[in-house]
C-alpha cells in the first residue's frame, strides 16, 4: 500500500505530466494515435485528475472513476489509464480493471518518453498480472441429461456457454445463475465468490414429472346407491315398526276375546291378521337392514369428488296375502 506522502508526490507528478505535455505519447485502447490535445484540454484533464484524487481520498470511488475516465478520454496517457484501473480494482470490478491495465501495459512508448509514463506502463503490467491471478472463476457442470439435449446456462442474466472445461472468470461477490433444459426441472441458485477463489459446482438435472392424465369422470352410481339404500332402509324400518305395532294390537284384541277355552269368531280374524302383520313387519325390518347395508357400501365406494346428488324415488309396498304378506321395493324416476 502506498504511503500518503508517496501517493501525494505521484499525484503531483502525474498532474505535472499532464500539464507539461506528456500527452504527446498518446495512448488509446486500440493502440492508434490520436490528435494531440490542446493546452485547454490538458488543463481540463488536470482538473479532472485533481477532482478524481479528492473523491478517491474521500472514499467516493464511483465519482473518482468518472473523473479519471474523463481525464483519460482527453489525454489518454498511461498515468490516467492506470488511475482508472486502480479505482476499478477498488470497486471490485477486477475484470474491467485487468482489461484497462492490460491496454495500458501494451501501449507503445513514444520517442523520448518521460519516465513517469514508462513507470505507469510498468505498474499497469504488474497490476494486470496480479489481477489475472486474483479474478475468481466458476465452473458449472451439469449432468443427468441426454448428450443431445440442449442446456442453457445464464449467469447474472447473461447466457454463457456450458459444457466447456474452461472456468468462467467473474468478479468477487454474489452471482445468480440458472440452468434450463427441455423436459427437466429448472435450477436457480446463488453463489458468492471471493478474490482468488476457484469454484466448481455440479448439478444433476431431474426429469420433470409427466403431466397428470385426465381422470375419467367418476360415476355417480355409488352415491346414488347409497341414497337408495338409506332410503329403502329407512322405509323398511318405518314399515316394520308400524306393522309390528299393528300386529301386537291385533294379538292383544284377540286375546281379550278368548276366555281360555273358547274364543269369539272375531278373535280368530284378529289372530290371523296379527300373524300376517307380524310376518310383514319381519320382512320390512329385514329389507330395512339390507337397505342400510347397501347405503353404507355405497358411501364407502363413492369417489372423493362430490357425486351428483340426483336421487331416485323409492317406495316400499307391503301387500297382505292369504298366507302372509309381500314386500316390494318400487323405484320411481
Amino acid at each position: 500500500m502506498d504511503s500518503s506522502s508517496g501517493a501525494a508526490r505521484r499525484r503531483v507528478a502525474r498532474r505535472t505530466c499532464v500539464l507539461l505535455g506528456c500527452a504527446w505519447t498518446l495512448w488509446s485502447g486500440h493502440g492508434l494515435a490520436q490528435a494531440q490535445p490542446s493546452e485547454a484540454d490538458k488543463e481540463v484533464a488536470r482538473g479532472m485528475m485533481e477532482k478524481g484524487d479528492a473523491s478517491y481520498d474521500a472514499g467516493r470511488l464511483d465519482a473518482a472513476l468518472e473523473s479519471y475516465r474523463k481525464a483519460d478520454s482527453i489525454v489518454g496517457v498511461p498515468t490516467t489509464g492506470l488511475a482508472v484501473a486502480r479505482v476499478l480494482e477498488r470497486l471490485g470490478r477486477l475484470r474491467e480493471a485487468r482489461d484497462v491495465a492490460s491496454r495500458v501495459a501494451s501501449s507503445k512508448p513514444g520517442t523520448a518518453e518521460p519516465y513517469l509514463l514508462t513507470e505507469a506502463r510498468n505498474r499497469a503490467a504488474a497490476l494486470a498480472r496480479d489481477l489475472e491471478r486474483s479474478i475468481p472463476t466458476l465452473l458449472v457442470v451439469v449432468t443427468g441429461t441426454p448428450q443431445a439435449a440442449p442446456v442453457s446456462l445464464t449467469i447474472d442474466g447473461v447466457e454463457v456457454p456450458i459444457g466447456s472445461s474452461a472456468p468462467l472468470p467473474l468478479d468477487p461477490g454474489e452471482h445468480a445463475y440458472g440452468i434450463v433444459a427441455d423436459g427437466f426441472l429448472p435450477i436457480e441458485a446463488r453463489i458468492t465468490l471471493e478474490r482468488n477463489e476457484r469454484r466448481r459446482v455440479e448439478h444433476v438435472l431431474v426429469p420433470a414429472a409427466a403431466p397428470p392424465r385426465e381422470r375419467p369422470a367418476q360415476s355417480s352410481s355409488a352415491p346414488a346407491l347409497a341414497y337408495a339404500g338409506f332410503g329403502v332402509g329407512a322405509a323398511g324400518i318405518l314399515v316394520g315398526a308400524t306393522t309390528g305395532i299393528l300386529s301386537m294390537s291385533r294379538a292383544a284384541s284377540a286375546k281379550e276375546m278368548c276366555d281360555g277355552t273358547e274364543c269369539w269368531p272375531e278373535a280368530r280374524s284378529d289372530a290371523d291378521s296379527s300373524k300376517k302383520l307380524a310376518t310383514a313387519s319381519n320382512i320390512a325390518f329385514g329389507v330395512g337392514l339390507i337397505g342400510l347395508g347397501v347405503g353404507i357400501v355405497g358411501l364407502l365406494t363413492s369417489s372423493p369428488a362430490r357425486a351428483d346428488k340426483q336421487a331416485a324415488g323409492f317406495t316400499l309396498q307391503v301387500t297382505s296375502l292369504h298366507s302372509g304378506a309381500a314386500v316390494r321395493v318400487v323405484r320411481s324416476f
